[in-house]
């Protein structure tokens, strides 16, 4: 989260756009099964070797070139795939949880549908406020306590191991999963809004970051799509940044 979060700022800061990074979901996915029958430190060999290799496609420039020969209606598509199972679970909660999605929902339709009131209070906030209050209401125990003995995080160094049979199964598909699947959605989404993000650089970025977050033991660092889609709602396309900016420090936090 940390490392990530200043990698989010600079974007953000440098290029004016809301450029989060976090890391990919759909790699996490792949990583698991790889466990089974590798040992951690051979998993983040990988995670260096997917690094190294996003890397050196970054610079080579290769990555701009093969998203731009790539049709943004087909990008938007997988977008809506990933997008789709929110809206459901959303459908879903009003059968599983209606005490806690009726009053978020009503919330949020009724702050959007006051124009000069979501200006000043923004409606996703405001909902996932009420949702934090009807959780706290109607299930003892549910939310968190920060004990009084908690410490700052610190790293804990993973010693890399390289194995080739690990390396086949997980860097190319990391790379994939990371450049194509979810940088493809970010850039996607933060195009449709009218940003021109910097394509080769955000590859280059996500290569430097997965080898140091890959010494901590965490999978390949990516743009996010979700993160970025809802960055980029605001009404000032010009202020999106300050949204990234600070979506940074709360990681930093």
């Amino acid at each position: 989260f940390f490392i990530i979060g200043l990698l989010s700022i600079a974007f953000s800061a440098a290029y004016r756009q809301p450029l989060a990074f976090f890391w990919t979901i759909p790699g996490t996915v792949l990583v698991g099964p790889a466990l089974a029958h590798a040992s951690f430190n051979e998993v983040v060999g990988a995670f260096l070797v997917t690094g190294l290799l996003m890397l050196m496609l970054g610079l080579t420039g290769v990555v701009r070139r093969v998203m731009d020969a790539v049709p943004l209606p087909i990008v938007m598509g997988m977008v809506a795939g990933v997008f789709l199972p929110f809206g459901l679970d959303w459908v879903k909660a009003f059968e599983s949880d209606l005490a806690i999605a009726l009053p978020m929902t009503a919330t949020f339709l009724v702050i959007s549908a006051l124009p000069g009131l979501a200006r000043r209070l923004p409606p996703l906030i405001v909902a996932m406020v009420v949702g934090l209050v009807a959780i706290a209401l109607t299930r003892t125990g549910a939310l968190p306590s920060i004990s009084s003995e908690a410490v700052l995080a610190a790293p804990t160094l993973v010693v890399p191991q390289f194995n080739p049979a690990t390396l086949i199964e997980l860097v190319v598909p990391l790379a994939i999963t990371v450049l194509v699947v979810q940088n493809g959605q970010g850039i996607a989404v933060l195009r449709t809004v009218g940003h021109a993000p910097p394509v080769n650089a955000i590859a280059t970025a996500c290569g430097l970051w997965s080898i140091l977050a890959g010494l901590v033991g965490a999978v390949s660092t990516c743009l996010t799509g979700p993160s970025n889609a809802i960055l980029a709602t605001g009404r000032d396309k010009r202020t999106h940044y300050t949204a990234g900016i600070l979506l940074g420090l709360l990681a930093l936090v």
